[in-house]
């Protein structure tokens, strides 16, 4: 009993010393992901994912945004900001006339005071 119990705490200890359980020594080449890539943990599995991608569940499944949903809602999210945009442009041109007129009036008003 002595020898099984022996045999069994030192298969654990060199499992725990082998590569595949223990932290890489080396941890940047896991912390190196391309351009916009991000580690996500999705249940108990890490995952390259999107910046940005959601996950969703469904009963007991995590489920990630596949690429085309990801895809498609980026490209709604920089729609209404180019659409956001657009309208503040419009609003700084009205803006900027308002402020030409008030300018051309001062102009006027000034030249027509010198006049007298």
């Amino acid at each position: 009993m002595v020898n099984i119990f022996t045999i069994i705490l030192t298969a654990v200890l060199i499992s725990l010393h082998c590569p595949a359980f223990s932290e890489p020594e080396n941890k940047t080449q896991y912390e190196e992901w391309p351009a916009g890539m991000t580690l996500k943990k999705v249940g108990g599995t890490n995952v390259v994912v999107p910046e940005g991608t959601r996950v969703r569940r469904e009963g007991d499944l995590r489920i990630v945004e596949g690429t085309g949903e990801y895809a498609a809602r980026k490209f709604v999210d920089i729609d209404n900001r180019f659409k956001k945009i657009d309208s503040e442009i419009s609003e700084l041109r009205k803006e900027t006339e308002d402020i030409k007129k008030i300018l051309a009036d001062i102009q006027r008003s000034n030249s027509f005071l010198k006049s007298k």
